[in-house]
């Protein structure tokens, strides 16, 4: 109900403006904490997705992917039901956000976040479960992304030199 007041109320009169409409959650989301996340069948979510925002869709969704206890992390001391969930529940929505980029690659964009590349030259003061999923997340991220965001030019810097990606994949802020 309350997705369908938003696309009547808002959404939609400004798209009839000719306006640029940006959401920070929509079906895309719904599919993938609701269905992949928890279980919910992904045919009877699209339906009553398709219903309640009258067929309206994203023309692009970003996921911005980075490793799942670096993105818990910055929520830890403001945990909502969500973020309380296990990580199993997380790793399954981020799977499910990847399988919907890879069933619509030209809508669904994703951007590998990366902090930096560190567990690579520290790996002794890592748990080794944390650090054998980081040595499989992060190339296989990378070579998924369409666009990688680092946070310094030296992080990029190594980003191509240890993991061989085109600079030119790579925006530094």
């Amino acid at each position: 109900a309350a997705r369908a007041q938003v696309v009547n109320d808002i959404i939609k009169p400004a798209l009839l403006k000719g306006k640029i409409v940006i959401c920070d959650r929509f079906l895309d989301s719904t599919l993938a904490y609701q269905g992949f996340g928890l279980g919910v069948d992904i045919n009877f979510i699209r339906h009553l997705g398709n219903f309640a925002t009258e067929g309206i869709k994203p023309d692009l969704t970003i996921f911005l992917d980075l490793p799942i206890k670096k993105g818990l992390l910055h929520r830890a001391l403001s945990k909502d039901r969500i973020e309380k969930r296990s990580y199993l529940y997380h790793l399954r929505v981020r799977k499910g956000y990847l399988k919907l980029a890879g069933f619509e690659p030209k809508r669904i964009k994703i951007v590998t976040t990366i902090h930096d590349i560190s567990f690579n030259f520290f790996h002794h003061f890592i748990k080794f479960l944390d650090l054998f999923f980081l040595k499989i997340l992060i190339p296989n991220s990378l070579s998924r992304a369409d666009k990688v965001i680092a946070v310094s030019k030296f992080t990029r810097d190594e980003i191509v030199k240890y993991y061989r990606v085109v600079p030119e994949k790579i925006e530094w802020v």
